[in-house]
């Protein structure tokens, strides 16, 4: 029963972040002039309701992972920079937003709520050099949290459920910003280097990119859950020690 809890809460979760997340994508680009082509809950076969505001198709699918925003992108090729950055940009600030609003709720402090939610999204470049630079310090110790610690915090019964989701959101919308292709990061970063380069330096440079940040997230997702494995496994030898 217990399991059921925690994965209820996972997938709750999970889906909720993501579907804020890929909304504010397609509110952006409503605003823009961008239709949205489709617009999924979960993934896998799911059922079509058609000629719905905003995302035109939507598909509630039973795999509760996530979702996904499907826009017309051939449309969106003919945007301007500063629109194409506001539209990759906004499923950040959704995150950021909800984050915000749970936030100020459980806190009852506006104040609050912005230094936890927007500011530390906005920060999360500064706060990544601090970390990187503090680690050379031995006697400087930096926790960063890596994938599979951030689901355990979402599906544990430890901490409010909404506090765990403000902090997830919050954090999807940190991961984003870096400049890595697929995050939304990584597609800003592609809108300059399209109006820096053309024809084929600029299909080259944008291959370039997009295997480099592909293969930078997977290793960077792999040392956040091998130093966990280590951390745990030290604290781990610790305690028997003490035990002992």
């Amino acid at each position: 029963m217990l399991f059921l809890k925690k994965l209820a809460r996972l997938l709750i979760g999970l889906t909720l972040i993501v579907v804020v997340h890929e909304m504010g994508h397609a509110f952006a680009a409503k605003l823009c002039g961008v239709e949205t082509q489709k617009f999924g809950i979960g993934f896998g076969p799911g059922y079509a309701i058609h000629n719905v505001p905003v995302v035109n198709e939507l598909v509630l699918s039973p795999i509760l992972l996530g979702g996904y925003v499907e826009l017309d992108e051939d449309v969106l090729a003919t945007q301007s920079a500063p629109k194409k950055l506001f539209i990759f940009m906004a499923g950040m600030l959704a995150n950021a937003l909800l984050g915000f609003i749970i936030f100020a709720i459980v806190k009852k402090k506006l104040s609050a709520a912005f230094l936890l939610s927007f500011a530390n999204w906005l920060m999360f470049p500064l706060m990544l050099v601090w970390i990187l630079l503090s680690r050379r310090k031995k006697n400087v110790e930096v926790s960063v949290e890596g994938p599979v610690q951030i689901i355990k915090m979402l599906a544990s019964s430890k901490k409010p459920f909404s506090l765990a989701v403000a902090e997830f959101s919050v954090g999807v919308a940190m991961l984003n910003l870096l400049p890595l292709f697929p995050l939304d990061g990584g597609k800003m970063a592609e809108v300059f280097m399209e109006n820096i380069f053309e024809g084929k330096i600029l299909d080259i440079t944008l291959l370039t990119f997009r295997m480099f940040g592909a293969i930078a997230l997977f290793f960077l997702c792999f040392f956040l859950i091998l130093m966990r494995c280590f951390k745990s496994n030290k604290a781990a030898k610790a305690g028997s020690r003490e035990n002992k």
